[in-house]
């Protein structure tokens, strides 16, 4: 037993009690939200331990009693009292000390279940069928949503392939285990004879990718929209709503059709495409240093199985922990937990005997560490943060972290990685401490001059290049441009297209140029140093024009979040109110647009309704859209001058 680890974390754990509730906490949301998840975290564990202090206490009490002659009428009772409380203590040490085991980092993830038919037919693809609705009972039973991606049904109502995301707290962490393939013997509806048949199902367990580096390139996407088929309503039938994305390089396949927009089926699809080429690029990884490794799924050969359901006996048999059921209809109900709470129990065993040496520091160590030092000290994204870090100094992708765990860092390595964690808790931001951040599916650079550029930026901008990207002749401006994100962003996506970006910082033109000639952008985009409208010349007329001007008020940048604090002054301060741009924009930007020229703006939280009313009122434009965020905050306006 770990007492002095557990006696800390106890004492974190009331710590944290305290600051929850505390009302300069409760009114941060962000800290808030920070250490209420630890709390969370750390509950279990705590309350175990607390309750096997009791036990202990319990068990010397019995044993101060046997030892005391004078209280020998106490004895026998005390024997009996001693034996449950060191049999519960075994117990709950045991169920310590695999909370202590480094979780598998993707366990808390949401998981994209695909299941197909191998061997056997349409009996395995009635078998497929089967599976999917004691997968979808087992969800229901967990309290988990499940959303349908796509499927291929047969006519007997069977699935030669099926794929659905399954959103839940630990989903992962218990379906992990399905991933394989799955054989059923019986005797099957289409048999004449009475014959018992063997068939095979292949079942993929993917954890959904959040924030992992897998590149896609846009470009390499080849995306096909189709009428959706089968059941689905008059909507889905009458209207190309469905998408087949191609992934060229690699020839990986991709649809999704039972959403009743484009958009809701191209997310979805982009979403498995992400988790499938994170799959890929994890086995193959594993392959080069364990040759023997055999593939999540195989390839829906009989031989290749992980369980095997017997309907004659009744019976199913998992093959990796040599356990089986005699209750064949309950556990295709839902009901799985039997088998696998051996195979989690088998699964922590494994990893307990192979938890590194404490006297090195691995990937996966100094990842844990991190990430529990990060959250210490109030930082949102300290998983991430840290993987984006570590990635840098050992200069590979994430995906390399999760598919090297064991791997040990050099000094050198080491010594680097401690500047960037003290960076990062000085309040610099992970993309400033490296010099790069990702937007638009592009990579950045990005210093201390500039804005970092936000995921909440892409959510407008990517909607606007919707509007705009098969135009042809546009010439468009950014005012207070940075680092150049929002201009490059749109020019990369809108081919034909050209540009003037304007900042009224020198060092910050310096990185914009750099990112656009990085883009190979050089002959399509114009720099110009200057004060937002004042850098245009009265002939200077646009198409469109885009803004992420400052807009927090002066009074609030003293508490603003450190990494905030750490960037330009120049790009966060908008005045008393924060809105003393858009009054220069609600003025003057229409003189430099044609008539049906685009406006797109961003803005603070709360700001909307101001906004909205000042370039109402302005009379110069109309149809007016207010665009939300990923979080579904009004994040943004767009709008034509008349």
């Amino acid at each position: 037993m770990q007492t002095n680890k557990l006696d800390a974390m106890e004492a974190r754990f009331r710590s944290l009690e305290d600051q929850l509730s505390d009302p300069s906490v409760i009114s941060n949301q962000n800290k808030w939200r920070t250490l209420s998840k630890e709390h969370s975290d750390l509950g279990e564990i705590v309350t175990l331990y607390r309750s096997y202090k009791k036990v202990d206490k319990t068990c010397k009490e019995a044993v101060n009693i046997l030892e005391d002659k004078s209280q020998s009428d106490l004895h026998e009772l005390a024997k009996e009292e001693l034996k449950e409380a060191e049999k519960m203590k075994n117990e709950l040490d045991k169920q310590i000390h695999f909370l202590l085991i480094p979780k598998d980092p993707n366990d808390g993830k949401n998981v994209i279940l695909e299941i197909r038919a191998g061997t056997g037919g349409e009996e395995a693809a009635l078998f497929a069928a089967d599976l999917l609705k004691m997968y979808l009972k087992f969800a229901e039973n967990k309290g988990w949503r499940v959303e349908l991606a796509d499927a291929n049904e047969t006519d007997l109502g069977g699935f030669r392939e099926v794929t659905c995301i399954i959103y839940g707290k630990n989903a992962y962490s218990l379906l992990k285990f399905e991933s394989g393939v799955h054989r059923v013997q019986r005797i099957p509806a289409t048999e004449s004879q009475g014959r018992v048949h063997t068939s095979a199902v292949t079942v993929a367990v993917l954890p959904e990718v959040e924030n992992v580096d897998i590149d896609i390139n846009r470009d390499d996407l080849r995306i096909d929209v189709y009428r959706a088929s089968g059941a689905g309503g008059q909507h889905i039938n009458k209207t190309s709503s469905a998408i087949r994305i191609t992934h060229i390089p690699s020839g990986m396949v991709v649809t999704c059709q039972n959403e009743r927009s484009q958009r809701q089926n191209k997310e979805k699809a982009l979403q498995i495409l992400k988790a499938r080429l994170y799959d890929r690029a994890v086995r193959e990884s594993q392959d080069k240093t364990a040759a023997d490794r055999k593939g999540q799924v195989g390839s829906g050969d009989r031989s290749e199985r992980i369980r095997t359901y017997n309907f004659p006996q009744g019976r199913v048999t998992d093959h990796r922990v040599n356990v089986s059921v005699y209750q064949l209809d309950n556990f295709l109900n839902g009901n799985m937990d039997g088998i696998l709470d051996v195979l989690i129990e088998a699964d922590l065993t494994k990893r307990a005997r192979g938890v590194a040496d404490n006297s090195v520091w691995t990937i996966k160590k100094i990842l844990i560490w991190t990430t529990g030092y990060f959250e210490k000290h109030g930082i949102d994204s300290a998983r991430l943060d840290a993987e984006i870090l570590l990635s840098h100094v050992l200069g590979k992708s994430r995906i390399y972290l999760y598919t090297e765990f064991e791997r040990i860092l050099a000094a050198k390595e080491l010594a680097l990685f401690k500047k960037y964690i003290q960076k990062r808790i000085e309040g610099f931001s992970a993309a400033a401490i490296i010099g790069k951040k990702e937007f638009m599916g592009l990579t950045l650079k990005v210093n201390e001059q500039v804005l970092i550029p936000r995921p909440d930026t892409e959510t407008w901008l990517e909607k606007v290049i919707q509007y705009y990207r098969n135009e042809t002749g546009l010439k468009v401006a950014d005012l207070g441009t940075g680092s150049g994100a929002i201009l490059v962003g749109f020019l990369y996506y809108c081919r034909d297209a050209v540009g003037v970006g304007v900042d009224i910082s020198t060092e910050a033109l310096k990185i914009a140029e750099e990112n656009g000639q990085n883009l190979k952008l050089t002959d399509r985009v114009e720099w110009r140093q200057g004060d937002y409208l004042k850098a245009f010349d009265e002939e200077d007329i646009f198409d469109g024009i885009f803004s992420n001007p400052p807009y927090i008020p002066t009074k609030d940048i003293g508490g603003l979040p450190g990494e905030v604090k750490h960037e330009p002054r120049l790009a966060l301060d908008g005045g008393t109110d924060g809105l003393y741009f858009y009054h220069l924009l609600a003025k003057g930007a229409a003189e430099h647009l044609k008539p049906g020229g685009f406006l797109a703006v961003e803005f603070g939280i709360g700001q909307a309704t101001d906004i909205l009313e000042m370039f109402r009122k302005s009379a110069q434009y109309e149809d007016f859209e207010v665009i939300k965020d990923y979080g579904g905050i009004e994040r943004a306006l767009y709008c034509r001058k008349k």
